[in-house]
């Protein structure tokens, strides 16, 4: 708690996501943390080395870094800092729920999104089913469908 904290108080909101969803290690996000942008790479390489980041995890460190790189820590965390205003543990739980309550968010308009799919894939099933809507989409020349909605369409009927 004590290490995320630290990153919190330097402003590094991407190392501290990227920790709790479980891309890097908590002990490589405080590598990069301790060193600036060039140094970053090298903390990196090191940790390949050292096997604490192989494959995707490696990958999502370096986007990390690539990020920071254009964008800096985190905008937001970065103002606060200016300001003079020190961290505190609620500010750390506030954020972590501002973030938590922002992933379930996200999941709740995946959800909706493939319900709505599903509702079109199984209307349009059952209008390609009758004849004379086939027909009418013939005379009006609109018989084609976009390659994904039709994969979906066709992938139910066998």
């Amino acid at each position: 708690m004590q290490s995320i904290g630290r990153l919190l108080a330097e402003g590094e909101t991407r190392l501290i996501v990227a920790v709790e969803t479980g891309r890097i290690p908590l002990n490589v996000a405080l590598e990069i943390a301790e060193v600036d942008l060039d140094g970053a790479q090298e903390a990196l390489a090191k940790a390949y080395v050292s096997g604490a980041l192989r494959g995707k995890k490696l990958l999502a460190a370096k986007r990390i870094v690539e990020q920071r790189q254009r964008r800096g820590k985190s905008q937001r965390m970065n103002r606060a800092r200016e300001r003079g205003k020190r961290l505190s543990s609620d500010a750390l739980v506030r954020a972590y729920n501002q973030e938590a309550d922002r992933q379930r968010l996200l999941i709740k308009r995946a959800e909706i999104a493939q319900n709505r799919l599903l509702f079109i894939v199984t209307a349009m099933r059952s209008l390609l089913a009758d004849a004379h809507f086939a027909t009418l989409l013939r005379a009006e020349k609109l018989e084609t469908l976009p390659r994904p909605l039709a994969d979906l369409i066709t992938a139910g009927d066998t």
